[in-house]
């Protein structure tokens, strides 16, 4: 990175105003405005460390499902004057792990938290500590197919429930295939017609080739 010494001086201007805006991180600018001061072009590349690769947009929509999906099971709980075989603790959201899933923590995070969305869910347990996106996944595969995803009946909540406590995991390939499509999925990841090598999808039984 080349900088001139105008932009130098401007850089270096910004982040003193930063450290005092900003104590939390304020080592951090104070680092970088003497970096920029001195001029040392081989440390330039540290003055971006505060800010984080960022979420994609399919993440940020995947978070949203999720979000979306225990919203709704929450308030059809809510409906249910009698339902002994749904448990509420198996149909709410217990968060992201903040290590292992930090981008749809962070995002699941933003919503609640800054946007002020999703009031229903527990805004201090959003860190689940241990890896829940394949237990979503499994979930959002079983909601996708329900008739009216916003209005759940009865036999939709069970099967989302039972869900969450499945073994057989959604292969990436399969995951990445029908997403993008808005699903509905297929009954079973087994028989979802893609080829779980490449991710092609498959007609008439036999892989799609390259280049068809």
């Amino acid at each position: 990175m080349q900088l001139t010494k105008i932009e130098r001086v401007l850089l270096a201007n910004q982040y003193r105003i930063l450290e005092r805006l900003d104590p939390e991180n304020g080592e951090i600018y104070a680092v970088n405005y003497r970096v920029l001061e001195s001029g040392f072009e081989l440390n330039y590349a540290l003055l971006d460390q505060i800010f984080k690769d960022g979420v994609s947009k399919e993440q940020c929509k995947e978070v949203l499902q999720i979000l979306t999906m225990f919203e709704t099971l929450y308030h059809g709980y809510l409906r249910a004057t009698t339902a002994p075989d749904i448990k509420i603790e198996a149909i709410s959201f217990s968060g992201f792990d903040e290590k292992e899933e930090a981008e749809h923590f962070a995002y699941a995070h933003f919503l609640v938290h800054d946007e002020g969305r999703f009031s229903v869910l527990k805004a201090d347990k959003l860190n689940s500590q241990v890896p829940m996106l394949g237990v979503y996944r499994r979930m959002l595969w079983e909601w996708e197919k329900c008739a009216d995803k916003h209005n759940l009946q009865h036999d939709d909540t069970v099967r989302i429930q039972a869900a969450q406590c499945g073994a057989e995991s959604i292969p990436d390939a399969v995951w990445r295939a029908f997403v993008p499509r808005s699903f509905p999925p297929p009954v079973s990841f087994t028989s979802s017609g893609i080829d779980v090598a490449d991710g092609r999808a498959k007609r008439d039984g036999s892989a799609t080739r390259k280049g068809d």
